[in-house]
């Protein structure tokens, strides 16, 4: 069974940190870039027992 990011073992994800960091920065990126960006309505999670996760998260900006 792969864990994905899970918890560990011997299926964890050797790119787990990685990714995390590429995601770090990327937010990072978007907030410098775009200061004023606000979410406009609550998210729409993954209907899944896989992946949990934001589908839609609708955002404004300035």
């Amino acid at each position: 069974t792969q864990v994905g990011f899970g918890a560990g073992g011997p299926h964890f994800c050797l790119g787990a940190n990685l990714a995390r960091r590429e995601l770090v920065v990327a937010f990072e990126e978007l907030h410098q870039r775009l200061p004023l960006i606000r979410s406009t309505a609550e998210p729409d999670y993954l209907q899944s027992n896989f992946i949990n996760g934001i589908k839609r998260l609708p955002c404004t900006w300035n």
